[in-house]
């Protein structure tokens, strides 16, 4: 038979090892930060890569897909340019948006990966950064919003009472 601690704070101690319980389950949450943030440092990392091995080329809308599906329009445009290898190519860019406001026959700079001809981006700010930096200052905001409310639980859950204040560091 297990010992039960009788007498003052028996009851808070039951009632702040529930609270410790549920505190360390909500640690739980933080994986939702940290996978933004794993997620836009790999994007990050895959730009960066793909900035170094890449060449600069100008090109030219030829088509714009649209897509409905979900909760707007996304576009993707595609793109004809002239290799550094002298070859004319046509390819997609890599990702769709709501943002590329591409008619056709605009002319666009381009970065392709000489080994993969068929790999474009549209050589801008936006395309090339936005998404990895924005994954990544979303999740570490989000990180630092739920350990904070976290730190907070777990100061509130420290045992209220007349020993309360020798018990805190």
């Amino acid at each position: 038979m297990a010992a039960r601690r009788i007498g003052f704070g028996a009851d808070e101690d039951e009632a702040g090892n529930t609270a410790r319980r549920g505190l360390s389950k909500a640690y739980l949450f933080l994986l939702i930060p940290l996978a933004f943030v794993a997620i836009g440092g790999w994007m990050l990392i895959d730009s960066l890569q793909f900035s170094g091995v890449a060449l600069p080329a100008d090109g030219t809308v030829i088509s714009v897909e649209a897509d409905s599906s979900g909760d707007g329009v996304t576009y993707q445009p595609t793109i004809r340019y002239t290799g550094i290898d002298g070859i004319t190519r046509e390819a997609p860019t890599h990702i769709s948006s709501s943002g590329y406001d591409y008619r056709i026959g605009t002319r666009v700079e381009i970065l392709y990966d000489p080994a993969a001809p068929a790999t474009v981006r549209i050589n801008g700010l936006l395309s090339l950064w936005a998404l990895p930096v924005g994954f990544s200052v979303l999740g570490l905001l989000l990180f630092v919003v739920f350990l904070a409310a976290m730190l907070r639980a777990a100061r509130d859950t420290t045992p209220a009472g007349p020993d309360a204040k020798a018990m805190r560091p």
